[in-house]
């Protein structure tokens, strides 16, 4: 649990790198004649599904929970996350959703205040649970099977879906019933289109691409294919 008494601490200034950074000069390859792929219907055999099980088996690999740890980045102390502030001295609600952690938000921590202090032993329990297999990740996992079933993936395809949608929320729009190409392409067992898809999968806000974002789909993308 969180300790709703300790203070930030306003001495360091050390800025915070987001992922949300902006750049409209962002360069990141897609091959589309893969992305073509999903609307003609057809899919790549990559050879890999005997190694394949249902997403509801699998626990997060040591390799997917370092990823999800490195691409949100800890933080001790609440911060807004459209505006961060710095690692001791975090910005108080400006716009965005009060976090902590790796990226909690009062879905994962419902009592989360501008108070409360969490260390990376506690976000890591909060993460994986009491069991090690029953914490915060677990309801993620829930999202993917609501978004795209219960459908059978390698442990790297699983590590990569559960950082996406940790990282999103969804797979597809389900607020607005929509599809989209990456939830197209996992619903065809288009393994090798799904891959070429992350990198561009909600890489951008207002118009502008997300340098940090951009970086963190092509980790995804190579998670997805190990």
């Amino acid at each position: 649990t969180s300790n709703l008494n300790a203070k930030p601490n306003t001495g360091n200034t050390t800025p915070v790198v987001s992922s949300r950074t902006t750049s409209t000069n962002s360069t990141y390859s897609v091959n589309q004649n893969i992305l073509d792929q999903v609307a003609a219907g057809t899919a790549v055999d990559d050879g890999k599904d005997n190694q394949r099980n249902p997403v509801s088996s699998y626990t997060l690999s040591a390799k997917g929970f370092d990823e999800l740890k490195h691409s949100e980045g800890f933080r001790r102390y609440a911060y807004d996350d459209l505006d961060a502030g710095t690692l001791s001295n975090p910005k108080r609600l400006t716009g965005g959703k009060i976090t902590i952690g790796y990226g909690f938000t009062r879905a994962v921590v419902p009592n989360l205040s501008w108070d409360t202090e969490v260390t990376e032993t506690q976000a890591e329990s909060i993460l994986r649970g009491p069991n090690g297999n029953d914490g915060a990740i677990k309801k993620y996992v829930r999202y993917i099977i609501r978004d795209v079933g219960d459908m059978q993936v390698t442990q790297g395809e699983f590590d990569a879906l559960v950082n996406i949608i940790w990282n999103t929320g969804e797979i597809g729009s389900s607020s607005l019933g929509l599809s989209t190409p990456l939830e197209e392409a996992l619903e065809a067992k288009n393994y090798v289109a799904a891959a070429e898809i992350i990198k561009k999968y909600r890489i951008t806000s207002n118009g502008n691409y997300l340098q940090g974002i951009i970086d963190r789909r092509q980790r995804e993308s190579t998670l997805f294919l190990s």
